[in-house]
């Protein structure tokens, strides 16, 4: 089910560790076709990003990372999620959609939402399985999104 590995923990991410790990960073997702993540797209300034996003880090290097930003007072947006190859179906993708709604939740948010390709049928039953619907179509991508906070 999961990895109960003490050496790994979820960290705040900041521009310094994206530049001091920017290889093992771009080869998390490095094996999946069709990715676009650059360099240049870790270092975007957005807002509240350096405080929302994290990285999931195993005997002191990264394996997995969300990049999130605020686009609201309301609504917090998952820019990019990746999970390293060999740390794929372990539970670590459920527990980080766990990480990203209590990090939006501390921030005031009420919404966590995405965008996901339409052909990627993998990635949006992942999404599904973890509380996000469908919201709105752009493209060839679809926009998901799941309500934080308790409903009562």
């Amino acid at each position: 089910m999961f990895d109960e590995d003490p050496e790994t923990a979820f960290r705040t991410v900041s521009r310094i560790d994206i530049l001091a790990y920017q290889h093992e960073f771009l080869a998390i997702a490095a094996d999946i076709p069709g990715e676009y993540w650059t360099l240049q797209n870790f270092l975007i300034d957005l807002p509240s990003k350096w405080d929302l996003s994290f990285a999931l880090w195993q005997k002191n290097l990264p394996i997995g990372y969300a990049i999130l930003s605020k686009k609201s007072d309301y609504q917090v947006h998952l820019h990019h999620l990746m999970i390293n190859r060999d740390h794929r179906a372990r539970g670590w993708g459920t527990r980080m959609i766990t990480e990203m709604s209590d990090r939006a939740e501390a921030a005031g948010a009420t919404l966590l939402s995405l965008k996901a390709e339409k052909s990627n049928v993998s990635a949006l039953r992942f999404y599904n399985r973890n509380g996000f619907s469908f919201k709105a179509e752009e493209g060839d991508f679809v926009i998901l999104s799941t309500s934080l906070g308790s409903t009562t």
